[in-house]
């Protein structure tokens, strides 16, 4: 059975970025960093919103030859993990009541999933394939 942790990195009063969306205030030392990299060593799924997404992607492409070995041991543990967004989740109808009941930002919405939960796979999979639709239909045409 997994486990489900979840953590956050945010200032005091909420916010993952400065007023000019910039995320570099958080940028932990060498001896948090190291820390982090404990926590997160058996982490096998990252649930992100789209902007956390977008602020984590740099780990993705990361060339580790020429970092220091904290870092690269971040980029090569991110790159291993398997990363599941909703979007636009907000517009998707959840007859199983997968989602979470709050609805804070009018598009993204997100799952709770507990230590002991059994996840119903096949609804699950019901919702990433209705997302998909969904982004597909709403996308813009050129």
């Amino acid at each position: 059975m997994a486990t489900l942790t979840h953590s956050a990195t945010i200032s005091l009063d909420g916010h993952i970025a400065d007023k000019d969306g910039i995320f570099d205030w958080a940028e932990p030392d060498e001896e948090v960093h190291s820390f982090v990299n404990q926590l997160e060593g058996p982490v096998g799924t990252y649930l992100y919103g789209r902007l956390m997404d977008e602020a984590m992607a740099v780990w993705d492409t990361l060339q580790t030859h020429d970092q220091p070995p904290f870092i690269a041991e971040f980029a090569r543990a991110f790159k291993d993990h398997v990363k599941v967004n909703f979007f636009k989740g907000a517009s998707l109808k959840d007859p199983k009541h997968l989602f979470n009941a709050g609805l804070d930002a009018k598009t993204m919405r997100s799952i709770d999933f507990h230590q002991g939960d059994r996840v119903d796979a096949t609804t699950l999979k019901e919702m990433v394939r209705a997302a998909v639709a969904h982004n597909a239909s709403t996308k813009t045409r050129k």
